[in-house]
């Protein structure tokens, strides 16, 4: 009877324990559809004042954004943080946007819920979404400077391609000049030095560890801390800043100079939604997506300062190899990106058309 009321009482915690998990992916199906079901009432609504009545100034608009990271991470301070207070202030408090992150949608499965308008716009990194699309992964390697990309007609391509391929239109190109860093947990000299070391690296980084005779290990970011400390990598690659936080100096103190890359952030949104809009409302959007653009340079540089004085001051060391040079590092960056884009993308030509542009637009 003791072995009956075990496997009674076994039977009893699996059951509430597959009752929870269909009560929490209930929860998580119905908000979104709540959502989905509100913004086509609240465009519904918005359509028949539009066509009543022709006005000058914004109409009152309440958006949805999903975010890659949770709140406190570097990127989100500095560029949805900062956008959302510019629709806020060019509106004059008449565009909301309320943020959800990746507790809500998972951060890798964001594209879709945004481009079939369960959410108005989307914050996030190409690289997390590749499965998707390459394109987004493509801008680490094209030139940071903000007007070039747009006078140059990349951010155009960019555009065009996301609202045909993905109904997404974009509202900005933040950029972190900062890129990429490599941080170990031991000190390096040479290049030669770095031969058969595991590195926590993505696949655009491919490349450069070829370069550097390093095995590359993928690992998702709530792993890499442990697999440091317990030797399981010898090291990782990481954007130069958001860095401080994840407290990987602590066990990787030694960050090998110069950086690479850069770190392109993209703002996209529903693009049957972002027609929909009012032409004020569209521009207001689009303004507020410059304003971000013009500071994320600047802002994330200041960050990056900020987090190497606290990095040195806890006992990191930043040090150079001879043979590391910027030059290096960066061509070798880039080739691997649009490299492992182009063999993995599905929309290759789109790829490669753009490509061509960067290459024919830096020569002039």
């Amino acid at each position: 009877m003791s072995g009956e009321n075990e496997a009674c009482d076994l039977f009893s915690r699996e059951l509430t324990r597959t009752l929870f998990r269909l009560a929490v992916s209930l929860f998580l199906i119905l908000s979104a559809t709540g959502l989905y079901a509100a913004k086509a009432n609240a465009a519904q609504t918005t359509a028949a004042k539009t066509s009543a009545t022709d006005t000058a100034s914004p109409s009152h608009q309440t958006l949805s954004m999903l975010q890659s990271w949770n709140n406190n991470h570097s990127a989100v301070i500095n560029v949805p943080v900062v956008f959302v207070d510019e629709v806020s202030e060019i509106s004059g408090g008449q565009i909301g946007i309320t943020t959800y992150g990746p507790e809500v949608i998972a951060a890798f499965e964001q594209v879709r819920p945004v481009s079939n308008g369960a959410f108005d716009i989307l914050f996030t990194h190409g690289l997390y979404h590749t499965g998707t699309s390459w394109m987004g992964a493509t801008l680490d390697a094209v030139p940071s400077d903000i007007e070039w990309r747009r006078k140059s007609g990349v951010w155009d391509t960019v555009d065009q391609y996301y609202i045909s391929e993905h109904n997404l239109k974009v509202l900005a190109i933040a950029v972190a000049e900062t890129g990429f860093r490599i941080f170990l947990n031991k000190a390096v000299s040479t290049k030669e030095d770095m031969a058969g070391k595991s590195i926590r690296a993505l696949q655009t980084q491919q490349c450069l560890m070829d370069e550097l005779a390093t095995t590359p290990v993928l690992l998702p970011p709530s792993e890499i801390y442990s697999a440091v400390e317990k030797k399981v990598v010898d090291g990782l690659i990481w954007t130069g800043v958001g860095a401080y936080g994840f407290k990987f100096h602590e066990v990787a103190p030694y960050i090998i100079e110069p950086s690479f890359g850069n770190v392109s952030y993209l703002i996209l949104m529903n693009n049957d939604t972002y027609t929909e809009l009012s032409s004020e409302n569209q521009q207001i959007l689009l303004e507020a997506g410059r304003r971000v653009e013009a500071q994320s340079i600047q802002r994330f540089n200041a960050l990056y300062e900020q987090e190497r004085r606290l990095m040195l001051a806890e006992g990191a060391q930043f040090v150079s190899m001879p043979s590391f040079s910027s030059d290096f590092a960066n061509e070798c960056f880039a080739r691997g990106v649009w490299e492992t884009a182009i063999r993995n993308s599905s929309s290759k030509d789109s790829i490669e058309a753009l490509r061509k542009l960067v290459i024919k637009q830096t020569k002039k």
